[in-house]
């Protein structure tokens, strides 16, 4: 099955989104709109290199995740110290051009992906004679890795002399763990593992919280750029590594390959088992109950917008990694609304009360669990693959 082609049921949503915005400006906030235009612009381009990386975390060809991280991580930083603003509230009066910005930019990183990827065959389930090579090409993408990383630490301290290095060192750790946990959640939520996907997404909403309480403080400043983009490509291309050695050591314990199109090739779908959910939600109670919140009210909308959003986030993981347009349109529209959305409260509620970050945490596993199998549920009815652009040479 050839990938899905763009068409006017397809496109229209996006039409909608930008008469949306043009109508804020016109009629709502005329004064912003150098800054509304600038997030709009940004945001296209952020997501266009996040797409790029995101399906580069996916795939065998580690130089080309390196690369694609790398400039989604410069563009990220330049999207979000222009939504930051200067009262640092992540303004939800940016929220409509930043989520259109983001749909667009999505849809179009993922067909040039797919361009790339055709060029350069990197394939999403390699079979092992490919995984045997693609080990010496991780070793080559590291070294040029640690030497991107020397160079700009070195301009760092040329260009930014007066810098705290703790502090700096505190940025990238911040950085570097949650993009870490994201390029294994990424992985993982596309190999259709329930108790991996868990554990995983458990560790990612605990990091990826900190992350942002405590980088709303730091303003974005040009200072930290460079903490921040190195932290962020080495975590992320650290993550996409070791889960897949990770995944690998368990297909070889338990006898059997995850492969990202299973459910949809073959049907393989395990029933859901609801159990770690409830478990959560236990978890969620004692420990609210032991560590309070400030405001017991803020964590219940809390818990409901995280799950949200980390559903969805599971929802576009796997959507930009097939081949359905209309799939990946939707799911871009739910997940990049609910991300802003929920880096406002972070922003505004969290930063004052950290022990937000156990509903943060529950909810990301819990949306993550469910976002994975409705994902598959959909996959299976559409047909979406995510190899199918590839063309796999026939064994002589």
């Amino acid at each position: 099955m050839a990938e899905t082609k763009f068409s006017f049921m397809s496109l229209w949503p996006i039409g909608v989104l930008l008469a949306l915005v043009l109508g804020q400006v016109i009629f709502f906030t005329p004064w912003l709109w150098q800054t509304v235009l600038l997030v709009l612009v940004l945001s296209y381009g952020q997501n266009i290199a996040f797409a790029l990386s995101s399906r580069a975390k996916m795939r065998n060809n580690v130089m080309y995740h390196m690369c694609a991280v790398l400039v989604s991580t410069f563009v990220a930083f330049m999207t979000f110290r222009t939504i930051l603003g200067p009262g640092g509230d992540f303004s939800l009066r940016l929220i409509l051009a930043y989520t259109t910005g983001t749909i667009v930019g999505s849809l179009t990183g993922s067909y040039i992906s797919m361009w790339i990827e055709r060029l350069t065959g990197a394939v999403a389930d390699a079979d092992p004679v490919q995984k045997l090579s693609d080990k010496q090409k991780q070793k080559i993408a590291i070294r040029y890795l640690l030497g991107v990383v020397g160079v700009s630490w070195a301009l760092q301290f040329l260009i930014f002399p007066k810098e705290n290095l703790l502090s700096l060192l505190g940025v990238m750790a911040l950085v570097f763990l949650p993009d870490m946990a994201y390029s294994m959640r990424n992985w993982v939520q596309n190999r259709n593992r329930d108790s991996l996907t868990l554990v995983v997404t458990l560790y990612n909403g605990v990091v990826d919280f900190f992350r942002w309480a405590f980088l709303v403080s730091f303003d974005m400043r040009w200072g930290i750029f460079v903490p921040y983009s190195t932290g962020g490509t080495a975590g992320s291309v650290a993550g996409s590594v070791f889960a897949s050695w990770l995944t690998g050591y368990i297909d070889h314990w338990t006898g059997t390959r995850t492969s990202a199109d299973s459910h949809v090739k073959k049907g393989e779908i395990k029933k859901f088992d609801p159990r770690p959910i409830w478990t959560l939600l236990g978890v969620l109670v004692v420990t609210t109950l032991i560590f309070p919140p400030k405001n017991l009210l803020t964590a219940i909308p809390f818990l409901v917008a995280t799950t949200g959003m980390h559903v969805s986030f599971a929802l576009v993981s796997r959507a930009r990694n097939r081949n359905n347009a209309l799939f990946h349109l939707v799911a871009a529209m739910c997940s990049n609304g609910m991300w802003f959305f929920v880096l406002h409260l972070v922003a505004t509620m969290a930063k004052n009360d950290f022990r937000l970050f156990i509903p943060y945490a529950i909810g990301t596993a819990i949306g993550g669990l469910i976002g994975v199998r409705i994902a598959m549920f959909i996959e299976r009815n559409v047909g979406a693959l995510a190899d199918s652009h590839i063309k796999v040479p026939k064994p002589a």
